[in-house]
């Protein structure tokens, strides 16, 4: 028997990847069906052809298909599937907040992973250089089932690009709403009390511990 196992994420498709994770969230599973319907769902084989498989083979496949999933995944602006050229919004900045509301929504779970890739990635349009603009959004609705036969590479890739910038742009905001409090305190503290310097000072230190 010829066994095709994943060598790495290129290699392992969106709906394969979801296909486990569906299978993780089922701890009433027995440990060894699921490990058969592991390598059941990597390798594209059916479950009784997978039974026939020696055991120490099996937990080989396992260690192989594990070993894949540890390596970093970079953030793929661009890729082509069957002929088409899909791109990453170009800028996040200029996110619409339908766009932002749908991959936020999408990206929480993972049975609408490929509907977040939907959202992220579109067919490119014209492409100069590094420059590139994609079609317009009108739902996830036309390519969803299409991001399922996708590289989970490029989903995990996009996926930490994502909520890494959201996290980064959550922080700056926090950090400036901090600063506008800070300054408030020491107008309404000047205000109060003439000797400036010295409530300045006592809002330093407190600041600096905080």
């Amino acid at each position: 028997m010829t066994i095709k196992i994943p060598e790495n994420l290129n290699e392992v498709r969106l709906e394969q990847y979801q296909e486990y994770l569906k299978l993780t969230n089922r701890p009433d599973l027995n440990e060894d069906y699921a490990k058969l319907k592991a390598v059941s769902i990597f390798c594209d084989l059916d479950l009784e052809t997978v039974r026939k498989i020696k055991l120490n083979d099996i937990n080989e496949i396992l260690e192989q298909i594990d070993s894949v999933f540890k390596v970093a995944t970079p953030h793929l602006k661009r890729f082509k599937h069957k002929g088409v050229e899909y791109g990453f919004i170009p800028n996040l900045e200029d996110i619409t907040a339908g766009e932002h509301i749908d991959a936020e929504k999408y990206l929480s779970d993972f049975k609408t992973f490929h509907k977040a890739m939907a959202v992220l990635y579109r067919p490119v349009i014209t492409s100069f250089n590094n420059m590139y603009t994609i079609e317009k959004y009108n739902g996830s609705e036309a390519y969803s089932e299409i991001m399922k036969e996708v590289s989970v590479e490029v989903y995990l890739g996009a996926y930490l690009f994502f909520w890494n910038l959201a996290s980064e742009l959550i922080l700056d905001m926090k950090t400036s709403s901090q600063t506008q409090e800070i300054q408030q305190a020491v107008k309404k503290a000047l205000e109060k009390n003439g000797d400036g310097t010295q409530v300045y000072t006592q809002l330093q230190k407190g600041m600096s511990l905080n």
